[in-house]
């Protein structure tokens, strides 16, 4: 995998997946996802993810290359949020090159807002700041983890 900073020779494109295509698209795409998820804090699992793609609950997309490779690929949400506004949830998002991809999240957004969302939101590691803030993405929240040992008896 590249650096996340060094220069890609293409530019992949962005697909909706829908339907049938689900099924023969989810053996490119897992891999991707499945990266993305060895890096998060294991809210979601593969098989829910699937589940989620598959039910209609969200959408699969799958980046691919100019020579018709998929590079990576994302699942999505469309979601009311309890402010009142409609929020795009990027549940997992991985590719081999983020240069390559960095114009599929341009996609995504704009996606989102014809389907009437007012932000997107996702979770992800400190490195998706320095990514991310030049798009005009900022850090909303901080999740913070401390591992508890368990005493005598069992009982944390």
């Amino acid at each position: 995998m590249k650096h996340p900073l060094e220069a890609s020779p293409y530019k992949a494109n962005v697909f909706l997946v829908v339907d049938d295509g689900i099924e023969a698209m989810w053996p490119h795409v897992e891999p991707h996802i499945s990266r993305a998820l060895s890096h998060s804090l294991g809210e979601l699992s593969l098989q829910d993810l699937r589940e989620i793609v598959d039910t209609g609950a969200g959408a699969l997309l799958a980046f691919i290359s100019p020579t018709g490779e998929c590079v990576g690929g994302a699942i999505t949400q469309i979601l009311n949020h309890q402010d009142g506004r409609r929020v795009c949830r990027i549940l997992a998002y991985g590719a081999d090159d983020w240069n390559a991809t960095r114009d599929c999240l341009e996609e995504v957004e704009k996606s989102a807002r014809m389907a009437g969302a007012q932000a997107m939101h996702f979770n992800g590691r400190p490195g998706w700041v320095k990514l991310c803030e030049p798009m005009g993405y900022k850090v909303m929240q901080v999740i913070m983890e401390k591992p508890l040992t368990t005493v005598a008896g069992g009982r944390a």
